[in-house]
């Protein structure tokens, strides 16, 4: 699906209709992914800005409040991670042609509380 119809319906439809098509609770935010991985139970809550690469969310993973996620880069939401409200990641804009794609991953039951400003040019295990 094309990503930026696929953001205008989850911003449009209600979160307890995504939950009942199996795709997990989000919050009016605007999501432009072009490989998005979600099961029922992950959540993003509402004013998020998240334009990247890929975003894969596993059981109960959470993605708070006012995030805002730009760039050529891959988010990986483990078991029971969370991300908190107020975050800030950045990578570079285009595919580099000598680095592989930088990703963010968040091991089961890591956080990343609230207020923080992530560079992702490298990877972040």
């Amino acid at each position: 699906m094309n990503k930026y119809l696929r953001s205008f319906f989850l911003f449009i439809i209600p979160s307890f209709m995504l939950k009942k098509l199996k795709i997990g609770k989000v919050g009016f935010s605007i999501i432009l992914v072009d490989d998005w991985q979600s099961v029922p139970s992950a959540r993003i809550g509402h004013f998020n800005f998240i334009k990247c690469q890929a975003l894969h969310m596993e059981e109960h993973a959470q993605i708070g409040h006012l995030n805002l996620a730009m760039g050529y880069v891959k988010i990986l939401l483990e078991k029971n991670s969370y991300i908190g409200n107020f975050n800030s990641f950045h990578a570079k804009k285009h595919k580099s042609k000598c680095y592989s794609l930088p990703y963010l991953r968040l091991h089961q039951s890591a956080k990343i509380m609230g207020h923080h400003y992530l560079d992702l040019i490298q990877s972040i295990d």
